[in-house]
């Protein structure tokens, strides 16, 4: 079962690349027919809940969670063919919440296990919701919930808040739920509070903003997490006024969500793909492309979202050449 790892990897980066190339379409840029309308699920299921899960799946290292992880990207491929067939993906998604149910089970009540488990839970209803037919606009909400809370999670976790107990943490649940209500009723006004409400628990607490002058790997992982959360900031902003629908949308899912992306590949890359990894200023490129693309696209539509796709694939080819070894 563990050779369903590298199946896995593969399936989340072809996911990532037709995600990448419906974007161009959706943008006006290239075309792929009715292929452009399947790049939200494209990224939500087919490449973060695939890597998402995957890399649940390897922490708690059970040859069934492999094998139930692989009915994400199974459900997204059929899904192309037969809407319905997203149904397995959602299926293939309780894998998260058995992974942190078992972690809680195990080891005791923690907050990052809480909030993760909720953000998996978003990504279930989401998916289920969208195979039945509900437009993606309206489980795009959901489907960005379950990445929001997933990175909020791990940044309390490498925080070192592990404890449910604590008014900051408890601010968090609080928080997560507050976001999640927001999504499931399409309430921008609310979205937008819990993103701020994120915002401040980090700057107090998230630990990015104590090491912004470490050099190194770790500077460089803290500038692109700070990085992240103002793009959370200017996201929240434009979503309670109701202004800007596009730049609110990608601000989070590229400027944030794709931020933090960046910044944690290096540190779950070991675990993940069983590689070394060193860090090369060469990093800090696709970085500065990613959030030059969403000013850019303030102004310039397709340029910016071209200048986004191609971060994406520059980060890919420096992790490959210069990171992983």
């Amino acid at each position: 079962m563990f050779r369903l790892k590298p199946l896995l990897m593969v399936f989340a980066l072809t996911f990532l690349l037709l995600a990448l190339y419906t974007g161009l379409a959706k943008s006006s840029l290239l075309h792929a027919g009715n292929l452009a309308n399947l790049h939200s699920p494209f990224m939500m299921v087919g490449f973060f809940g695939t890597l998402i899960s995957l890399e649940r799946a390897v922490a708690l290292r059970k040859g069934w969670v492999y094998a139930l992880t692989a009915l994400i990207p199974v459900g997204c491929a059929l899904g192309v063919l037969l809407r319905i067939a997203f149904l397995l993906s959602a299926i293939g998604g309780l894998a998260m919440l058995f992974i942190f149910a078992t972690f809680i089970r195990r080891y005791s009540l923690k907050v990052h296990w809480v909030i993760m488990a909720i953000g998996a839970a978003s990504f279930v209803i989401a998916t289920a919701l969208y195979a039945l037919g509900t437009p993606h606009e309206r489980v795009y909400p959901l489907w960005l919930s379950f990445l929001v809370l997933t990175i909020i999670g791990e940044r309390i976790e490498l925080s070192g808040h592990f404890s449910t107990g604590g008014i900051w943490n408890a601010f968090a649940l609080l928080n997560s739920t507050l976001l999640l209500l927001g999504a499931t009723l399409q309430r921008a006004e609310l979205l937008g509070l819990s993103l701020l409400s994120f915002v401040l628990w980090a700057v107090f607490k998230d630990v990015a903003f104590r090491n912004l002058r470490i050099g190194g790997m770790t500077g460089y992982v803290s500038s692109a997490i700070v990085l992240g959360y103002v793009w959370m900031s200017v996201s929240a902003i434009l979503w309670t006024l109701g202004i800007n629908y596009d730049l609110a949308l990608h601000g989070l899912s590229l400027g944030f969500v794709f931020g933090m992306v960046f910044a944690h590949a290096p540190l779950i890359a070991p675990a993940v793909l069983e590689r070394r990894v060193r860090f090369s200023p060469l990093l800090y490129a696709p970085l500065l492309l990613l959030h030059t693309s969403l000013v850019v696209r303030v102004f310039f539509l397709k340029p910016g979202a071209l200048l986004g796709v191609l971060s994406v694939l520059l980060f890919l080819s420096v992790m490959r050449l210069k990171v992983l070894h």
